[in-house]
């Protein structure tokens, strides 16, 4: 079967085999940091099943993706954010056809765009997946999140969104299990250790505000080539 035409490297997927990994908090630091770079960036909430992008990002729930899948502009779709400011949002919902349409119609919008994916390795997973050049893969330090993630990574690699940058959410020091260790088989260190990774430390404050986590995101960003 033929595949569709696919994005370039401005199309991102932030994607991770746990739920609850800080997928969505990574697309929002990163999307921040392009702004910060001159960038008027669009995050796009994928997961259909548990969405929450609306929420973290102060826009409503509708219009989301299925409007622009069924036709409407982008400009009547994107809803900019009310908490991270100069970033445009686009909410989940409908079904998995109308998500990959929605996604596809975003490369034509020539800004970057990153896609917040539902967690897991199957079909809902996999459709963000097909609208993205390459991937963020995101983890927490224990075992099961990073071998949910290198799972991740070869599911985008087998899809052609090869995994560039790895965002690994670390405990502060002095916090229980926090010794810096890539947790995780052999296997798993080694497919996590063909993109570059970047620790953002996990914070009791809002993350977005923290300046060390602001900084981690801006090398992902540059890691990028954005």
């Amino acid at each position: 079967m033929t595949r569709p035409a696919r994005a370039d490297r401005t199309t991102v997927a932030v994607a991770g085999g746990k739920g609850g990994c800080g997928k969505t908090t990574t697309a929002l630091g990163l999307a921040l940091a392009l702004v910060r770079r001159g960038h008027r960036p669009v995050v796009a909430d994928a997961d259909v099943d548990v969405p929450d992008l609306h929420i973290r990002a102060g826009v409503d729930r509708e219009p989301g993706l299925p409007a622009l899948a069924a036709g409407h502009r982008p400009a009547r779709v994107l809803q900019p954010s009310s908490t991270c400011p100069g970033v445009d949002v686009l909410a989940a919902g409908g079904t998995r056809s109308e998500t990959d349409a929605a996604l596809r119609r975003l490369d034509d919008l020539h800004r970057p765009v990153l896609i917040d994916c539902p967690a897991g390795a199957g079909p809902d997973a996999a459709t963000p997946l097909r609208a993205a050049g390459c991937t963020v893969v995101v983890t927490t330090s224990d075992t099961q999140s990073r071998e949910d993630a290198a799972k991740t990574a070869r599911m985008a690699t087998a899809l052609d969104a090869p995994p560039t940058v790895t965002v690994r959410r670390a405990r502060e020091p002095g916090r229980s299990g926090a010794n810096g260790s890539a947790a995780g088989s052999p296997g798993t260190r080694q497919q996590i250790a063909e993109s570059r990774e970047v620790s953002v430390p996990e914070v009791s404050g809002p993350p977005l505000r923290d300046d060390r986590t602001r900084e981690r995101y801006e090398r992902v960003v540059a890691a990028l080539g954005w």
